[in-house]
């Protein structure tokens, strides 16, 4: 039986052009599907930054330290262009120590470098998957990186372009994912996968944190947002959304867990909103379930046509917890049915539904049910990572 016809000899070196793990949506996703590969006995070892935190069970390789490069939110940083020669030169490393069957390339940037590297030991002909997760280009323009040049933006595009051509396979996120995919970059149907993001399911630590321990009013309907607190992620809006239900006077209180948080704490302080606006800032992601339980609705209050799917939603949905958000495919993709919408853009929209739940906990209750069971069926990673296991396979030709 050749190597890569038995899983238990199949090694996939995984690329992480990211500070992993930093307790954020596409870190979840990498620790999610490895976790899931790991689980059908194939051999996976991540390749990252210097940065983060190592997670049991994952065999993670990292890079030399760069000094002064701290940061482990999302967004561009003038030391990833020094992390990423840095990563492809342990990239190669590792292609020499454990002869890897296939490289897994994850995010734009693990692509490229898996290429490149691939490129440097070309006569093993090693596969390559590129593990997509939104548009470069889109992802960039939400961060404002090409506000004062559309020269630039050009550029990018033509990058991500070639970058298309350079893989085997494509796995993505999202169906949005998928559509950019064929309609933008015309990418071959065939040679795409949806494997998409799953959700775990979150023990609540006995004595963890409780409504009390917090300072949040017991009598009050608990909303609860999770994730980076930026601006592409929706931040003016969740800040809009807070001042409108104060408006309203709506007998609810927020809970905000998320990082960098100071950003929050001077919106707060700035509006006198400590009555109603609780900021945790960031917790483990092990710790995510004791804060989710405590809540009576979530919201995600992000507007995006990059492709990217919604970690949080399905943490939230794997909380049982009933989800606001924007009117979109990819939101619709992941919560169907168990959605509140709010039309794009509209924080009125969200504000009405916050008011809905205020007023009738029980809906609110079973469509959290709702999503629970359909996160359950549709949503994990063990199911994910058994397509991933098919792509391995086609790659391979076994």
């Amino acid at each position: 039986m050749a190597k890569h016809e038995s899983d238990r000899n199949l090694v996939a070196l995984h690329i992480a052009p990211t500070p992993f793990f930093s307790d954020r949506g596409c870190h979840m996703r990498i620790r999610g599907i490895i976790s899931g590969l790991q689980k059908l006995s194939l051999s996976c070892v991540l390749c990252t930054y210097h940065l983060g935190r190592d997670i049991e069970g994952i065999e993670t390789v990292r890079t030399a330290v760069i000094p002064g490069y701290t940061k482990l939110e999302t967004g561009p940083s003038g030391y990833k262009y020094l992390a990423d020669v840095l990563l492809f030169f342990k990239t190669c490393s590792l292609i020499c120590e454990r002869k890897p069957d296939l490289i897994h390339g994850h995010l734009h940037e693990g692509a490229l470098l898996g290429w490149a590297a691939r490129l440097c030991f070309f006569w093993r002909r090693i596969p390559l998957v590129f593990d997509v997760q939104g548009s470069l280009v889109g992802e960039l323009e939400e961060h404002g990186y090409f506000r004062k040049s559309r020269l630039l933006k050009s550029l990018f595009w033509s990058i991500e372009y070639l970058i298309t051509r350079m893989p085997d396979y494509f796995v993505c996120s999202s169906q949005n994912s998928v559509n950019i995919l064929k309609d933008v970059f015309h990418v071959d149907p065939r040679r795409i996968e949806l494997v998409n993001d799953g959700t775990d399911v979150y023990p609540v630590h006995e004595g963890g944190v409780s409504r009390s321990g917090l300072g949040i009013p017991e009598d009050k309907a608990l909303v609860i947002y999770t994730g980076a607190l930026l601006e592409y992620k929706g931040l003016n809006d969740l800040f809009e959304l807070i001042l409108e239900t104060r408006r309203r006077q709506l007998d609810c209180h927020f809970l905000v867990v998320g990082y960098p948080e100071q950003v929050m704490l001077d919106f707060r302080r700035e509006h006198q909103l400590e009555a109603i606006c609780t900021v945790v800032g960031r917790v483990p992601y092990e710790r995510l379930g004791d804060y989710l339980q405590l809540a009576d609705m979530a919201v995600d209050p992000k507007f995006s046509d990059s492709g990217e799917a919604s970690g949080k939603l399905l943490n939230y949905m794997g909380a049982g917890l009933p989800a606001l958000c924007f009117d979109t495919p990819s939101n619709r993709h992941i919560l169907g049915d168990a959605g509140y919408y709010a039309q794009p853009r509209s924080v009125a929209g969200l504000v009405d539904h916050v008011a809905s739940i205020v007023s009738q906990p029980q809906a609110g209750r079973a469509r959290g049910e709702s999503g629970r069971h359909r996160v359950e069926a549709q949503f994990s990673w063990d199911a994910g990572a058994k397509r991933l296991q098919a792509v391995y396979h086609a790659c391979l030709g076994a």
